[in-house]
């Protein structure tokens, strides 16, 4: 017999937010994000293919980025959680270097962290 999932009572709906969205609400996301999500589920809802480029005066490996790599990467290193580096994925791009918000990068934080 299938075992079928419910979800429990006091489930949180996540949002369905699109890149556009999320740019356009940068600086004021509590605007489309409900405060009540975990902050594991506030990066969840973040747009995958969403991110900034560009960003010529950046430190090394920060000249582009996705948004929710950063907030993942950024929540594993407060929490010093190591699996949460597996959301962390590296964008790549011929002529900037993304390569600080990466799953290597991100262990290795949390790594120095520690120390």
């Amino acid at each position: 017999m299938p075992v079928l999932f419910v979800p429990a009572a006091n489930a949180v709906q996540l949002p369905n937010i699109s890149c556009r969205q999320y740019e356009e609400n940068i600086n004021h996301l509590y605007r489309i994000i409900p405060k009540q999500l975990t902050p594991e589920q506030k990066c969840a809802v973040i747009p995958d293919k969403c991110g900034q480029s560009w960003l010529l005066f950046n430190p090394d490996g920060m000249e582009i980025y996705y948004y929710k790599s950063r907030c993942y990467m950024e929540l594993a290193i407060k929490t010093g959680n190591r699996k949460m580096c597996n959301q962390v994925k590296q964008r790549r791009s011929i002529f900037l270097d993304g390569s600080y918000f990466s799953l290597k990068s991100c262990l290795s934080e949390i790594q120095r962290s520690k120390n």
